[in-house]
């Protein structure tokens, strides 16, 4: 006979439930803040006349304070510490959204935008983390990355729509300082669910690594190559949302019409990335990685040879629903991979999304100089094709020291 769960059991899952769907819906105001700046900030230095060379190194420094910051938040990480750290983390945010528009020398663009990355470093890096730590045992880890990666997605794509027609209306300089509620709301909400659910967490596993460093050279390639799949898709998102719309505004698009090309590539990788559970039962996750990231190259290598807006907007969509594939995947591979040690789940966060990081210093630095020298227009074909070469070299670098680590 089968065996009928008590009541007890029924509600502590349910209550488990909607405290993880909450913190996924916390998350998604997090990143709604953040795709929204991503949106203003390219326009923004171009209205200060920064040349794109300047615009590259300035955006830089963005991924600089993440990366320094996610190396540190990771290490530290402790399940009791993440409402603390995610919380002084998006209070941090939201002042770098509120002074930006009042600087407009490179250098204090270029600390406030470290600021920024710095706070959503931590903020991501614990969130990651603390969902990690929430994962049932023995649960899916495809369906749990869908929702969560699905929830942060769907920031971004409301981002496109909220941020592009709000700059049009009020100006970019206002409309910077009005979306900085967001990033503060985040940190608040992440905080109380995060201290609502310490009953939640995961056993840790008996083998602590006695230090950050040992946490480090443990980690299993898997998560390895799961940095690289962050890596690509920072790079490629580095160079388009910082670049595109300048390219747009100059063959006569809008600030509304790129936000709606931002919003359809948040939709289609919010959409496929709550699909991407269901999808994942039935097909290995790990090898859609490839096929994902080629497809993805070749939607952005198309951006070159069109000016026509529904051209453009599906050369996006493609692009997001490949870049939900390929982050659904990824975090999968993370959590499936992942050390069952408190200090081994923030260490594996911090690797995954220090991808992110290293992305988003070259990605713009790169799309930046290759533009002064070729132009926007051909910009994006080269990256695309570049970009996607520089995946496939690392995913086989770590295969190969697996094979000789194995033999």
């Amino acid at each position: 006979m089968s065996e009928v769960p008590a009541p007890g059991r029924r509600l502590l899952d349910s209550g488990r439930r909607w405290r993880l769907g909450s913190l996924f819906a916390a998350s998604a105001v997090l990143t709604l803040g953040e795709g929204s700046l991503l949106v203003l900030v390219g326009p923004y230095l171009d209205e200060v006349s920064l040349p794109e060379g300047m615009i590259g190194l300035v955006m830089v420094w963005y991924g600089v304070g993440a990366l320094i910051s996610r190396f540190w938040s990771g290490a530290i990480y402790r399940t009791s510490r993440a409402p603390k750290m995610i919380g002084l983390s998006c209070g941090a945010m939201a002042l770098a959204y509120l002074a930006l528009p009042l600087v407009s020398h490179p250098i204090g663009l270029a600390a406030l935008l470290m600021l920024n990355g710095a706070g959503y470093a931590v903020a991501t890096t614990s969130g990651f983390a603390a969902v990690a730590d929430r994962h049932p045992v023995n649960g899916n880890a495809g369906s749990v990355m869908g929702w969560y990666t699905g929830a942060t997605g769907a920031g971004y794509a409301l981002a496109g729509f909220l941020a592009g027609p709000l700059a049009d209306e009020v100006g970019i300089r206002p409309a910077l300082m009005m979306v900085a509620v967001l990033p503060a709301l985040a940190g608040v909400l992440l905080a109380w669910i995060l201290r609502r659910s310490r009953g939640d967490t995961r056993p840790t596993g008996a083998d602590e690594p006695r230090t950050a460093l040992q946490a480090f050279r443990r980690a299993p390639s898997p998560v390895w190559v799961s940095f690289f799949v962050a890596f690509y898709i920072s790079l490629v998102n580095g160079g388009l949302f910082t670049f595109f719309p300048i390219h747009a505004l100059a063959i006569g698009l809008t600030l509304t019409q790129v936000g709606v090309m931002a919003g359809v590539h948040g939709t289609t990788a919010a959409g496929i990335r709550f699909l991407s559970g269901p999808i994942f039962r039935f097909v290995d996750y790990r090898r859609v990685l490839p096929v994902a990231v080629v497809i993805n190259g070749l939607a952005l290598m198309s951006v070159s040879a069109s000016g026509s807006f529904l051209l453009l907007t599906g050369a996006w969509g493609l692009i997001g629903l490949t870049r939900g594939v390929l982050r659904v995947a990824s975090g999968a591979l993370v959590i499936d991979s992942a050390d069952e040690s408190d200090r081994g789940r923030g260490v594996a966060s911090t690797i995954y999304l220090a991808g992110l990081d290293v992305g988003k210093i070259l990605g713009p630095l790169l799309t930046g100089i290759t533009a002064e020298v070729l132009g926007l227009p051909p910009t994006f074909a080269v990256i695309g094709a570049v970009f996607v070469a520089i995946y496939f070299i690392g995913t086989r670098r770590i295969d190969r020291k697996t094979a000789s680590a194995e033999t």
